[in-house]
């Protein structure tokens, strides 16, 4: 069982934290910032052993490991190493910004062509600290690589406060791209001990594997988070050459040889024999032991699904007896019950997304909805298009430089296009709770803009597809597009359209 603990408590101790070793399949935010798997460049820790900063960036140098692609590839690492999935990225030139979201090899791709770009993280995952810095990216193309830093509490009550844990949300795993989704079990939250499901990849090459194992070890859910803090602060403490802090409970520091992987799911987009599963399971680093049985559970055309347990345990009875004590009847207990182990798992139709094609708006669409404003007025789109001959909908974030950088432009462009029938009408796309609707007001005072910003809506996305921001619409009274989206801010660009517009009116 000890074959690979190093490896094994990596994927234990990104499992508990995140479950982001595998949770949502590595799709964009917005195309084309489309994820695409890819191998680590280079780990984020220096080889010299020397300590890091808070997060620092370098430049592939070794490209072999990494395919030859088009564009930029960014490469987001934690502190020990593993990728970081579901880190949400922008993508910004001068003039405008796109989205990405790391896939589960840590990797978003940005197909653009050599320039100055600079990426900055927009959203972490939960348990990493906030990162505000700004990686430029290289000016001919190429990799960044950045490392994400845990959040790791406050020493004085981060082992202490059960009340600002979260350890009750269940697990789940989804891999659209093979149609596979895994929710926890209930009954696994009604144990005594911690039964997780952990997902990672374990090969992007043919043929390509993803796996979940479920591990079983003998602490409650809240110890496991007071556990991970307390390995966390160790790791901490080791890097920055810092005194080691001690466990409030002697038992964390035997955790590492107190957990037991019972069994795991394994996906393969190749039609393979279960011998040739069993070799590639037991020749790769997630080889915990004699394979006890294996079976294929679903395939398709896209991928083959197979359910292994893995041996050892009831032939170490009394070792573990001894280890585990009343939590032994336990362990025997969930690494028996196959049918609750596999009771979450879902099958449907594999996302091709290669085949999804975006959502896109032409001249003479018509654009239909019902919204609020900064200061929650409801809005509908006939009763905001038809007092004027055109409107011009700006689609910007708080979060965007570009989209700041144009907004006093807009205002004094306000007051033009109103002298000529028209108006402004500003999107904020994250203004979606009180303390960001706040932050858009702000920024909109301080620019200028006194004009009319709408909220976001069900059906926003669809009504407004943008992959980048600023994106600009211009509207007639009956909501028909008269003219191409713009997208980046181009303000130059927006009373020539605007007058041009006006023009084909007459």
């Amino acid at each position: 069982m000890k074959k690979h603990i190093k490896e094994i408590t990596a994927l234990l101790i990104c499992a508990a934290m995140l479950t982001a070793c595998g949770n949502n399949g590595g799709t964009p935010a917005s195309a084309p910032a489309e994820s695409t798997s890819a191998q680590p460049a280079a780990s984020p820790v220096s080889e010299t052993g020397e300590s890091v900063t808070k997060a620092e960036t370098t430049l592939s140098e070794t490209g072999s490991e990494i395919p030859e692609e088009n564009g930029y590839r960014i490469f987001v690492r934690n502190e020990k190493g593993d990728p970081v999935n579901g880190v949400l990225l922008q993508f910004c030139s001068d003039s405008e910004c796109v989205l990405g979201e790391t896939d589960t090899d840590g990797t978003a791709v940005f197909d653009y062509p050599d320039g100055a770009y600079t990426v900055h993280i927009l959203k972490a995952p939960a348990g990493y600290a906030d990162d505000e810095n700004e990686y430029p990216a290289p000016a001919s193309g190429g990799t960044v690589e950045i490392m994400l830093k845990t959040d790791t509490p406050d020493k004085e009550t981060e082992w202490q406060n059960i009340d600002e844990l979260d350890f009750t949300k269940p697990v789940n795993i989804m891999l659209p791209e093979y149609g596979i989704t895994y929710k926890e079990p209930d009954k696994f939250f009604g144990l005594k001990g911690y039964m997780d499901p952990g997902a990672s990849s374990l090969s992007d090459t043919d043929p390509i594997f993803r796996e979940f194992c479920f591990y079983y070890t003998p602490f409650s859910r809240y110890d496991m988070d007071n556990i991970i803090a307390y390995y966390d602060a160790v790791l901490e403490a080791k890097r920055y050459k810092e005194e080691e802090p001690q466990p409030p409970d002697e038992r964390w520091k035997d955790w590492l040889d107190l957990f037991f992987i019972i069994s795991g799911v394994y996906i393969t987009d190749a039609d393979l024999t279960a011998e040739e599963v069993s070799r590639f399971i037991e020749e790769s680093d997630s080889g915990t032991g004699e394979i006890a049985e294996i079976e294929k559970i679903s395939a398709d055309i896209k991928c083959s699904v197979w359910y292994v347990r893995f041996g050892g345990i009831e032939e170490r009875a009394e070792e573990i007896k001894d280890q585990l004590g009343e939590y032994y009847d336990e362990l025997i207990d969930v690494y028996n019950d196959k049918e609750t182990q596999l009771s979450g798992l879902t099958f449907s139709d594999p996302v091709d997304f290669a085949e999804v094609e975006e959502k896109t708006v032409s001249v003479g669409d018509t654009f239909s909805f019902e919204a609020t404003d900064l200061d929650g007025n409801k809005v509908s789109s006939a009763d905001l298009f038809s007092g004027h001959r055109i409107t011009m909908i700006n689609v910007w974030a708080t979060w965007c430089g570009p989209c700041k950088r144009e907004l006093p432009m807009l205002g004094e462009l306000a007051k033009e296009f109103e002298e000529k029938g028209g108006q402004i009408v500003g999107f904020c796309l994250d203004a979606d709770n009180d303390k960001h609707i706040g932050n858009a007001k702000e920024i909109l005072t301080e620019n200028g803009c006194s004009y009319i910003n709408i909220c976001p809506f069900d059906g926003s996305d669809d009504v407004f597809p943008t992959y980048s921001y600023p994106t600009t619409y211009f509207i007639d009274s009956e909501g028909r597009l008269l003219a191409e989206p713009i997208y980046g801010n181009d303000v130059e660009a927006y009373p020539a359209v605007f007058n041009e517009c006006l023009e084909a009116m007459e």
